[in-house]
């Protein structure tokens, strides 16, 4: 019996995401670190924007 999470959309994506970014790390570390560093930026700025919101409610 398949996982159901393997047939969402978001595993799908999460899994082609790992599969290029294992590649671009193996051509570039120096470009494959800029990228996780953008990354994590994007996902504080989330965390801070939800923490945020959730506070003036």
């Amino acid at each position: 019996m398949p996982n159901p999470l393997e047939q969402h959309t978001l595993w799908r994506i999460g899994s082609s995401w790992d599969s290029a970014f294992a590649q671009i790390a193996l051509r570039s570390p120096d470009e494959a670190n800029e990228i996780n560093t953008i990354l994590l930026s994007i996902v504080w700025k989330w965390r801070w924007i939800s923490t945020t919101v959730s506070n003036d409610i």
